[in-house]
């Protein structure tokens, strides 16, 4: 079953501290909780800021958005999208819509060229660089209110325009959490909407769970699976005539680990790399066998050539390596082809604080975004590579 983690710290203030920059991290810090207001001005910071922070929305790319979530109900929580550069700029000021992004939304996903889509319950957030809208919201006219935002990707339609793609779990919010619908926007107005499944639009078969743009066209997608019959990524033609379509043979990567097991997201990245396009596929999941969830990457150049690296577990003793601990996302590295970033619950507290981090194939693992830094009940979910493709 997909795990969508519940966090469960006391409640903080809602005004993120402290400016970050990239660090390894020798050890947990105690978690920033403001209730006692033991520092006014603090609280008064501009969210993810901190007292050194630039004052400009301005941030080069390439860079990662972590969407900043919280288990707060109390309505005055918010969500917002930490801006993370992995050369050793500190982070960015982040995105917040004007401190409009709901708390609790679930998927996060950069629409080239310079604007960052954000996923929850109550609609589609499209978010421009400069922290303003986008686009108005999109609500879904006929889903339940329970339509979870499973993932959110860039599809080139059939005129060569850049849609965004939502694929939702129309029907479940916290159970089993399988893609059902997916849906393309152009702004908020709908272009497509294709049920997924074993007799559907795309036939998928049983326990779809992710889905991401493919590296290999971006008028393709791909589609990331579990269970029974494990592949990391299952590429489909978008079926623009409403006709079904089924996955395709070649490329395919086939997930060759050994047992079936549990996936959870994927992410997908083309890299100029000198005269070839470098085509990088990375994956969360967790062997049936009963160890801990793990990611996966694998490298293809233009010859067709696939390396698959992995699995890939931080070691550094501020992430979790208890058995059920997810890393909850993981995506390429943009400054280094054998690295991936990912979320990784905390050793200590792995219910309530998440960390971003770097994970080396070397086995290093560096923090990028710690986060005991963050106030009670915030925590990173979900990640988006920032990057302009060739």
């Amino acid at each position: 079953m997909r795990r969508r983690p519940m966090k469960t710290a006391a409640l903080a203030a809602a005004a993120p501290l402290v400016a970050l920059v990239l660090t390894a991290c020798s050890g947990t810090n105690a978690r920033i909780d403001r209730d006692g207001g033991d520092d006014p001005i603090a609280d008064l910071r501009q969210p993810g800021g901190g007292k050194d922070a630039a004052t400009t929305l301005e941030c080069e790319l390439p860079y990662y958005a972590a969407l900043i979530v919280s288990n707060s109900g109390s309505g005055t929580a918010r969500g917002r999208v930490e801006r993370l550069p992995l050369d050793g700029r500190g982070r960015c000021k982040p995105l917040s819509l004007g401190n409009s992004l709901p708390y609790d939304a679930n998927a996060v996903a950069f629409l080239p060229p310079d604007t960052i889509a954000v996923g929850a319950l109550s609609g589609i957030y499209q978010i421009g660089f400069d922290d303003k809208a986008a686009a108005p919201v999109y609500k879904p006219a006929t889903f339940a209110w329970t339509s979870l935002v499973d993932d959110l990707f860039p599809l080139v339609g059939q005129d060569g325009k850049t849609l965004l793609a939502i694929a939702y779990d129309a029907s479940n919010l916290g159970g089993s959490n399988t893609i059902e619908f997916l849906v393309t926007i152009d702004g908020d107005q709908e272009v497509s909407r294709w049920t997924v499944g074993s007799s559907e639009t795309i036939r998928v078969g049983f326990d779809p769970y992710g889905m991401a743009p493919s590296v290999n066209d971006p008028h393709k997608f791909f589609v990331l699976k579990g269970l029974s019959d494990p592949y990391a990524a299952g590429e489909f033609v978008a079926p623009w005539d409403d006709q079904p379509v089924e996955v395709e043979d070649n490329p395919y990567y086939q997930l060759n680990l050994g047992a079936p097991g549990s996936a959870l997201t994927i992410k997908t990245l083309r890299q100029q790399q000198g005269g070839a396009i470098l085509k990088r596929t990375v994956w969360t999941f967790r062997p049936s066998t009963g160890s801990g969830y793990q990611v996966y990457m694998v490298n293809q150049v233009d010859d067709g050539k696939k390396q698959l690296l992995g699995p890939y577990i931080c070691t550094n003793p501020v992430c979790s390596s208890a058995q059920f601990d997810a890393y909850t996302d993981a995506g390429p590295d943009f400054t280094d082809d054998t690295a991936v970033v990912a979320v990784c619950s905390d050793a200590d507290n792995p219910d309530s604080v998440n960390h971003v981090v770097r994970i080396r194939d070397s086995g290093d693992c560096e923090v990028i975004l710690d986060g005991n830094e963050l106030l009670a009940q915030e925590y990173p979910l979900r990640l988006a590579p920032v990057y302009l493709e060739p």
